[in-house]
């Protein structure tokens, strides 16, 4: 059930280092700070808010009540964070935090630290202060250090309305990383990589994990890593700019500290190099079609860098970004196929089991083409012109060159041919010759090859060298990425991929996952073997990143059209997303040749501690009592818990331990944490207890162990009743002893509060002799399955003495037969002739075959138009041509005549038996003119349909919530039917919200019809509406929908004050008088002679006082009426929006906005200076869980105070204690009177009037002679109603 508080703040305690790194500084400038004394700083920094959220909130669930938290808080705190640095062991060291009252008026808040031998408050600790509006109270704390190394704690300021948590650090040892404030590139070539190394040296004291970053067009190597303290190590910042003009960046140091970052600025200027072409303009001369012409240009470098050179298509590379960008733009509609296009295709695919290969396949056919997209290095491309390199002859002489190419076989001379390889060249003329290289081997080569010329000593030689590479070797994943989902944290999961090698070689392989880390992962497996690992409480802490990936194999070789499985699992240890990719190097060719996206999301379940405070009453001092607490898990996740150890000393009241504290949830389940208490002094206590849930240490589950050590006599052992799981509806036993120590005989009576008729008590009154004992059986009976819990009470006497508890889980169904199933159902002997049914009603079949009789007919309407227009009239007539199955067939009219331009209307009938199908061909002879062929085929058969339910069971709903269920409507049969569905005459009338979408249509053969129910009950209690569906000409058919509403309550164990109240006397009156004629009936039916008598020795009836409501189940009863009379009311403006929209939610919620009468608490009189107790059991009588509010602010100045203020998600039938609290110091003498309300979500509210008389003692002493008298005032004292128990 969704809950209207707050939700629990999920900011992390310690301050996130993103808000540090928002703070950049000059490496110079941090030196200087790091260097300062702590003692000398002031705490004037920027003020904003560290994590607020509501005040102790019980659960961690996202659930909402309407609260009077404010949006914005009225606290400001600043600092946010207090944070000692550059301290000395043994040195005091002290900062101030100032607390601000925003607000108009004067607000409480206590401050609170937890002990620590480390850190001090400076104030009264665990105490309110009174903050007037727009002032600030300075809180100092000191700080007193052992060794040098890092510390954190948080101080916590509680307000009526908020929590403020503010963390605490203290930074011992560091590392500081010494960078230059600037550096400084200068000129450097244009698309160019120009690089400076660094030499950086930790000057600090503790090893450095840094992490490097830049932006384009700057890049550093390497980007993260570790560097020990006093060590030094060279870091290259990269140059490489893309356009010309001056660019700046910074260099961005951050470390393991979670402090500032610090950042080196960088500068550089780019500038063209002097490269140039010689000619910017070609011009190609008049070619012949089909024939190919050329010219020459040359590109001339003239710099001092070697310059790499492409010809491209687009002149920039935004350009050819956009480009990219428009052809997967292009690609983008195959991968995002709209679903209306193939309903039918996904239909079929599905129920052959292959949608999900073909969807796969398509999108990792897409992903493919875009890859190649953009890989593309969009060189230039044209259908016509095209640009080759090429060499060039000269001839620099004065008469023509003939010139012959000399044929070479040596290396790889034998792979190159030139074009032409003679010719002749005239004076001042250039050749220009296309070179064509095939090769054969791999590797580097360098050749020189020579042209022979005419009448010159020596040849023309060319030197060609290079590098021949072997294709690069392919692998590939057999899926595009692996998606885990959401995991656990601390829970491995693993997923298979597969990696295939295709290439004609075996290759060696290494797996390596980027942005891993180096130190193992823990596991919850291995978490839950120590509960007093610290983590449970402070977190895990990695001196590295963790290694929360783990591939196997991570190597190993694939033979040539092999492949290989690769099992990746995930240990996560970080609540985040992840987003990783796997990558695949090659041995001998590369790193990287292949890669795997990896996805996931780690979350931490929302884990919730049953009861919130575990009772153990009355314990013998020394003497081990055992409870257990019920850890649930109501997500998909599984969990890990702890119970954190307690810490004991000498004058520790309660000791407590736990056979089994740590342990592991699964999903949707639940598990137990048995704890052994031993009470050491006498006295009430209440003793907190921390349970950790691995991997959300700043929310550990505080639960509360309340005992009274005391020196008993008369108790149960044991105090918890257990049956475990038991099948409902059948009885099951558990025994109890009741022990008597004292010396006396004593009166008992045993009772159970909340399902009295599902438990069978023997004996459940009686005697327990002196220094003797009692066995008591408890015969539990459950009527319903799930976690039941009770409690039973035990008087001595007519005074409630001790309660304890009862628990159980109902396993199995609620509906049983009269008769047995198994071992065999018996029918006994019968006449043969007769029917024999046994007394069981099997479930409805869920579809209806109904027939129609012997025949069914079906009309079909046939046009025929004369499409000549002769100046005389055509007559025709219609002969059916075979006899066979003619007579089934029937034409109407036989014969007529057609006007020119007539039409004539003609109608077929099929009469045909059941399941009979017949075909003939008509055939229409015109006078004078040709015969038409009409072929006719009938089929007979009967209407029949299905109904995925005609039951609806809702359960359990809220009365005043919109709800909706579905059912499907399915034509089985061959014919087309109209069906009708509305809800029944006879239960328009009743309260509520019943509608049906859609009400009437048709429905083709095969074909269905989603019938979508939407309901509000509009009052509590069962409900049951019938829809009546009409199909066809059959008989209507009714589906039921049946529930039981309910609305979120309490019950308090405190009477009514109705006086005066006229509509609630009348109305209790009536059901006191309906409560004791039932009452009285169903005694007579369960009393066994001996509790009659035992009933009448010992009972001692209590009458209350007139216009006082002391029943709770009275006052259930009468609260339930209440809102049932005001939403009868409201039932005309319910339905007055219908059909067209439903009630808006305002209308709604104010069905549950009804007044109560009023509880009443009277503490009588209290003497001033006195304080006064009254301990309040809140119950959840209802049947979901139940979240509620106490507006504490209405006890301000009263001198009344409770000892909670808000529960979250209090389980069905569980009770939670409430403490009340009157101190007189401060009260003048008289009446105290005040009204507390508690605020149910989405429920009413509930008000308490307390009252108390404070008094004041005065003592007189008079008389005259020897006769004196003592007068006291005032002359009596009033007593109140209290809750009567111990």
């Amino acid at each position: 059930m969704a809950s209207a508080f707050p939700e629990k703040s999920s900011t992390p305690r310690l301050l996130s280092r993103e808000r540090l790194k928002s703070f950049s500084l000059l490496p110079s400038r941090f030196l200087k700070e790091k260097f300062l004394n702590v003692k000398k700083k002031v705490s004037n920094g920027v003020s904003f808010l560290p994590r607020i959220g509501p005040f102790l909130p019980m659960s961690g669930t996202n659930e909402k009540l309407p609260s009077v938290l404010q949006k914005q808080s009225l606290f400001q705190v600043s600092p946010p964070e207090l944070v000692f640095e550059n301290f000395a062991t043994q040195e005091v060291s002290e900062m101030v935090l100032s607390l601000v009252n925003k607000d108009k008026f004067p607000r409480p808040v206590k401050v609170s630290m937890e002990r620590s031998p480390h850190f001090e408050l400076m104030c009264p600790n665990d105490v309110f202060h009174i903050v007037p509006p727009g002032t600030s109270s300075p809180l100092r704390i000191r700080f007193t250090p052992d060794e040098m190394k890092n510390y954190c704690h948080e101080l916590v300021c509680l307000t009526a309305r908020e929590r403020i948590v503010v963390p605490i650090r203290a930074i011992g040892a560091r590392a500081i990383l010494h960078f230059p404030d600037q550096l400084d590139f200068s000129e450097c070539p244009v698309k160019y990589s120009t690089q400076k190394t660094l030499l950086v040296h930790n000057i600090g004291n503790l090893a450095a994990d840094y992490q490097l970053s830049t932006q384009s067009p700057f890049s550093v190597v390497p980007a993260r890593g570790t560097l020990g303290a006093g060590d030094t190590m060279q870091v290259t910042v990269e140059f490489h700019p893309l356009t010309i003009g001056d660019h700046s960046g910074s260099l961005a140091v951050c470390c393991n500290t979670g402090e500032k970052s610090i950042q080196t600025n960088l500068h550089g200027e780019a500038v063209d190099a002097n490269i140039g072409l010689s000619t910017y303009s070609v011009k190609i001369g008049k070619t012949f079609i089909n024939t190919s012409n050329y010219t020459t240009m040359f590109i001339e470098n003239r710099s001092n860098i070697t310059a790499h050179f492409q010809w491209k298509t687009f002149p920039t590379e935004e350009d050819e970004n956009e480009e990219k960008r428009r052809q997967c733009c292009l690609l983008q509609p195959l991968k995002e196929v709209p679903p209306d296009n193939f309903i039918e295709e996904e239909d079929t695919e599905q129920e052959e089991g292959s949608s999900e290969d073909h969807t796969a396949l398509l999108s990792y056919m897409v992903q493919e083409e875009m890859e190649k997209v953009q890989e593309d290095p969009m060189l230039f491309s044209d259908d016509i012109f095209s640009i080759e390199p090429m060499v060039t002859l000269m001839n620099h002489g004065a008469i023509d060159a003939p010139f012959t190419y000399i044929h070479t076989t040596a290396n790889v001379g034998y792979c190159f041919k030139f074009a032409p390889e003679e010719g002749i060249i005239a004076p001042g003329g250039i050749q220009t010759i296309q070179i064509s290289f095939n090769a054969t081997v791999a590797g580097r080569f360098e050749e020189e090859f020579q042209f022979s010329v005419a009448g010159s000593p020596t040849s023309a030689i060319l030197t060609i060298k290079g590098r021949v590479s072997e294709p690069e070797p392919t692998l590939h994943f057999n899926v595009n990425e692996l998606d885990f989902g959401d995991i656990s944290f601390g829970f491995p999961s693993t997923k298979t991929c597969r990696l295939t090698n295709p290439s004609p070689v075996p290759l060696s392989f290494k797996l390596r996952m980027s942005d891993d880390g180096t130190q193992p992962a823990v596991s919850s497996f291995d978490q839950i073997r120590n509960d007093s690992d610290p983590s449970w409480t402070e977190g895990i802490h990695f001196y590295v990143e963790p290694r929360e990936f783990t591939m196997n194999p991570r190597q190993g070789t694939i033979p040539p059209q092999g492949h290989q499985d690769i099992e990746v699992t995930l240990c996560s240890n970080t609540v985040m997303e992840f987003y990783r990719t796997m990558l695949v190097d090659l041995e001998g060719f590369g790193s990287g040749v292949a890669s795997l996206s990896i996805t996931a999301r780690c979350l931490v379940p929302e884990l919730r501690v049953y009861p919130h405070m575990l009772l153990y009453d009355e314990c013998r001092l020394k003497v081990p009592y055992e409870r257990k607490f019920l850890v649930v898990n109501d997500t998909h996740l599984p969990g890990c818990y702890g119970l954190v150890p307690q810490k004991r000393m000498e004058d520790t009241p309660v000791f407590y331990s736990s056979p089994q504290p740590c342990g592991i949830v699964q999903p949707h389940s639940i598990a137990e944490i048995p704890v052994v208490l031993e009470v050491q002094t006498l006295g009430e206590h209440r003793t907190s207890v921390v349970i950790g849930v691995f991997g959300d240490e700043r929310n550990p589950r505080s639960v509360v162990l309340q005992s009274t050590g005391r020196l008993a006599d008369i108790y149960p052992v044991p105090r918890l009743i257990e049956f475990g799981r038991i099948p409902a509806l059948q009885p099951n036993s558990q025994t109890f002893t009741l022990f008597n120590e004292g010396l006396v005989p004593r009166d008992f009576r045993i009772e159970t509060v909340c399902k009295p008729h599902c438990y069978i008590i023997e004996p459940r009154e009686g005697v327990i002799p002196t220094r003797g004992k009692i066995p008591v059986t408890i015969t539990a009976t459950l009527d319903d399955t799930g976690l039941v819990a009770d409690t039973v009470q035990l008087f001595i006497g007519n005074s409630l003495w001790t309660t304890f508890m009862l628990v159980a889980v109902g396993t199995g169904t609620k509906i049983v037969t009269d008769k047995p199933f198994v071992p065999e159902l018996s029918l006994g002997c019968q006449f043969r002739y007769e029917h024999y049914s046994p007394k069981f009603k099997p479930q409805p079949p869920k579809e209806k075959r109904t027939s129609l009789g012997y025949s069914a007919f079906q009309m079909r309407r046939f046009k025929i138009r004369n499409g000549e227009e002769p100046a005389t009239a055509l007559r025709e007539s219609w002969d059916p041509a075979q006899p066979l199955g003619a007579e089934a067939f029937s034409i109407l009219p036989q014969s007529g005549v057609l006007q020119p331009g007539e039409r004539q209307q003609v109608s077929f009938t099929f009469s045909g038996h059941l399941n009979t199908t017949a075909s003939v061909t008509a055939l229409c002879h015109v006078e004078g003119g040709p015969t038409y062929e009409v072929g006719l085929t009938g089929e007979a058969s009967h209407l029949s349909y299905s109904l995925s339910q005609r039951e609806i069971n809702c359960g359990f709903q809220m009365f005043n919530n919109l709800h909706h269920s579905t059912v499907t409507l399915a034509n089985t049969g061959k014919i087309e039917f109209k069906w009708m569905l509305n809800l029944s005459i006879a239960e328009q009338h009743l309260p509520g919200v019943f509608v049906v979408n859609p009400t009437i249509g048709s429905i083709a053969p095969g074909g269905k019809q989603v019938l979508k129910f939407f309901y509000m009950p509009g009052v509590p209690g069962a409900f049951s509406r019938t829809f009546q569906l009409k199909v066809g000409g059959l008989d209507p058919e009714n589906i039921c929908l049946k529930g039981e509403a309910f609305f979120p309550m309490i019950s308090v164990n405190l009477p009514w004050n109705i006086e005066g109240n006229e509509k609630y006397e009348q109305l209790m009156k009536h059901l006191q008088q309906y409560s004791q004629g039932n009452k009285s009936v169903e005694q007579k039916k369960t009393q066994t002679p001996r509790t009659q008598i035992l009933k009448m020795e010992n009972v001692k009836p209590r009458v209350p006082d007139s216009g006082i409501v002391p029943n709770t189940q009275l006052q259930i009863k009468m609260v339930t009426m209440l809102i049932e009379e005001a939403a009868l009311e409201l039932q005309e403006m319910l339905i007055s929006h219908l059909p067209n929209s439903f009630p808006d939610k305002e209308l709604c919620q104010s069905l549950v906005k009804v007044e109560l009468p009023e509880y009443v608490l009277d503490m009588g009189t209290v003497r001033k200076g006195y304080t006064e107790r009254r301990t309040l059991m809140i119950t959840n009588p209802g049947r979901m869980p139940v979240s509620f509010q106490v507006d504490v602010s209405a006890l301000q100045g009263t001198g009344f105070r409770v000892n909670l203020d808000q529960i979250q998600s209090l389980p069905h039938r569980h009770t939670i204690m409430l403490e009340v609290c009157f101190e007189s110091a401060h009260r003048s003498r008289g009446d105290v009177d005040v009204l507390l309300p508690i605020e149910v979500a989405k429920g009413p509210t509930y008000n308490i009037r307390l009252r108390a008389t404070v008094l004041e003692l005065s003592l007189h002493l008079s008389g005259q002679g020897l006769e004196a008298r003592l007068e006291f005032s005032p002359p009596a004292l009033k007593m109140g109603w209290t809750p009567q128990w111990r």
